[in-house]
């Protein structure tokens, strides 16, 4: 198998993975009744909870197998230039991986509360370091790519922000209404969705998905001609000198 058709192996893979998580984050969420935030359904003592620690880790599957199928990408943006996008994906899938391992205890209280002890700081640093990652990663890859890739990207990247934002203030107040559990939901199931869509790209060059997302696709090496195959720099365009990223 060539390098080319490995990496395109492995990012199928977690276009699968990927696509497991959301279907078991939502399928734990279904069976729950009542207001709770997304970490809760995997505390200590809940039903759902062997479920739900099995879709972070397949989120950490994702996210480490995306990052050795990933091309080298050249974000126009400077200040997410300054490391490599697979680098990113890694990190993400190791610190989602800690969190499945790692969950917080019933009820999932918020860290430096009388309630919470040192796995629930853990179990949320972890959990936080992961997603603000994911953020982060699909950031390069709007600021990499052109036309429906960056802006699919750019419109998740926005979604996800305002409701984790909206979700993380109203989890560090106290607020438990539904609203907040909810928006953080919606942030989880717009980054997952985002993710098998990457995937997705990546694993199938020649289908019409990816000619739609043409700007996003695997390259062996800069300047590959093998069949199949898509050039890097025509992939993800360089930065433009003049403009200065």
């Amino acid at each position: 198998m060539s390098n080319a058709k490995a990496m395109r192996s492995r990012a199928g893979l977690a276009a699968g993975c990927a696509s497991a998580a959301m279907t078991l984050i939502w399928s734990c969420r279904a069976t729950l009744d009542g207001h709770l935030y997304v970490s809760a359904m995997g505390a200590a003592g809940m039903v759902t909870a062997p479920w739900f620690n099995l879709a972070l880790m397949l989120t950490a599957a994702a996210a480490v197998l995306v990052s050795t199928a990933v091309p080298p990408v050249a974000p126009r943006c400077r200040a997410l230039a300054g490391w490599p996008l697979a680098g990113t994906f890694t990190a993400s899938g190791a610190m989602f991986a800690f969190a499945a391992s790692v969950p917080c205890t019933p009820g999932c209280p918020v860290p430096f509360t009388p309630s919470s002890s040192i796995q629930d700081l853990l179990h949320v640093t972890a959990a936080t370091i992961g997603f603000a990652t994911a953020v982060l990663a699909i950031l390069q890859v709007w600021s990499a790519a052109s036309g429906a890739m960056r802006t699919m990207s750019g419109v998740s990247a926005l979604i996800i922000a305002a409701a984790s934002l909206a979700g993380a203030t109203g989890s560090l107040t106290g607020w438990r209404g539904g609203a907040g559990g909810w928006l953080e939901f919606a942030a989880t199931t717009v980054a997952l969705a985002w993710l098998t869509a990457f995937a997705t790209v990546l694993a199938l060059p020649d289908v019409p998905l990816s000619r739609a997302f043409a700007d996003i696709a695997p390259a062996p090496t800069v300047g590959s001609t093998t069949e199949g195959d898509t050039d890097v720099h025509r992939s993800f365009p360089s930065p433009d000198p003049v403009r200065g990223g």
